[in-house]
């Protein structure tokens, strides 16, 4: 290769290659190693950039996948907390609720007995005093009505036991009055007997008609012969059978 400038008048100190021509040339090798210094230099950067943008996305690959492993963990461990902390206080705002009912319910009987009782106590007296002057006041008037109620029957009751019985013309009916709501009726029989059937058909008879015309009013009904008592019979309200004593 030709040198630029080559001056013939130069000093050969390198047999044919002059001093400058030496210089140019030792610069030249010391540029060509500099240049393959750096190519070398820029290769190994190279795949030291290759290896980290290879290595790179799986570390971050790795880091985020743990990283959402342990979020998802500690949402779980939160969320497990936060039902346990929940089902406690919902326990015990239940146990809460059910006392505070039961404190209302036993308040409301115990305040519910004593208004009863107070209520009981005040006007217990008055309706008993209702009660006996009611049962007074109607006691007194049956007592009333009723003995008029028998009067007013009394010549009706008489008028059938001296008509109705198949035995009237064996006796009289001397007089029938009303005593304490009940009848008392005297009969005279007209013959005597020793026959005491006679006597019991007889009596049965009167009483018979008697109950249908007083409406088995209470009676007591004695059959005499000269002053003597020979059959008395007792009648009440609750039984249509009467009660018939014999002295003969």
């Amino acid at each position: 290769m030709p040198y630029p400038n080559k001056d013939d008048n130069e000093i050969r100190l390198f047999g044919d290659k002059s001093i400058r021509e030496e210089a140019y040339h030792k610069k030249i090798l010391q540029l060509e190693k500099e240049i393959a210094n750096l190519e070398t230099l820029a290769k190994g950067q190279e795949d030291t950039d290759y290896i980290k943008s290879n290595a790179q996305p799986k570390n971050l690959n790795n880091l985020y996948y743990e990283s959402l492993l342990s979020f998802d963990r500690k949402i779980k461990k939160e969320q497990e907390f936060l039902e346990k902390r929940a089902t406690e206080i919902t326990e015990r705002l239940d146990i809460q609720a059910q006392r505070l009912i039961m404190d209302v319910e036993n308040s409301f009987r115990r305040k519910t007995k004593w208004v009863l009782f107070i209520v009981v106590a005040l006007v217990l007296p008055f309706v008993i005093f209702l009660a006996y002057s009611n049962t007074a006041l109607f006691s007194n008037r049956l007592n009333i009505q009723q003995p008029a109620s028998l009067n007013a029957k009394i010549s009706y009751i008489k008028t059938a036991l001296q008509t109705q019985t198949k035995y009237h013309y064996q006796y009289k009916v001397n007089n029938i009055n009303v005593l304490d709501g009940s009848y008392i009726v005297e009969v005279e029989l007209d013959t005597a007997s020793n026959d005491s059937w006679f006597f019991r058909s007889l009596a049965q008879d009167v009483v018979r008609v008697f109950q249908k015309y007083s409406s088995n009013s209470p009676a007591e009904i004695s059959f005499f012969r000269n002053g003597k008592l020979y059959i008395k019979a007792y009648l009440t309200a609750s039984t249509k059978r009467p009660y018939l004593q014999y002295f003969f």
